[in-house]
């Protein structure tokens, strides 16, 4: 959340949390970690999925900043 205050656009996020859709995209965003994209057990699908929900977030950022 350090980088959502210092970049300027933690108002945005907190008024985007109030979509439910938002909500859970971040929420398997945040359970991702540098460590937990070498586990193995990670299927191609989880994976698909976290670069998809990435990229859509990385464009929110961009639009917000």
């Amino acid at each position: 959340f350090e980088l959502l205050l210092l970049s300027g656009i933690y108002p945005d996020y907190l008024a985007a949390y109030n979509d439910p859709d938002f909500v859970a995209k971040w929420c398997i965003l945040r359970n991702w970690s540098e460590e937990s994209r070498y586990k193995c057990d990670q299927s191609a699908k989880d994976a698909k999925e976290f670069v998809i929900l990435a990229e859509e977030f990385c464009k929110w950022i961009q639009k917000h900043s």
